[in-house]
């Protein structure tokens, strides 16, 4: 069952390296997700 979902501009992750942020679900009344994710050029 689907909770929601979020939108992440992928350019944020790349440039900054990283984001650790708190996202309200999109398509949620109360939904909310902490993602963590690193960017690494190998």
């Amino acid at each position: 069952e689907p909770l929601g979902h979020v939108d992440i501009n992928l350019v944020d992750v790349v440039n900054n390296g990283r984001i650790n942020e708190k996202y309200h679900l999109i398509n949620s009344k109360n939904g909310v997700i902490h993602i963590e994710m690193r960017w690494k050029v190998i």
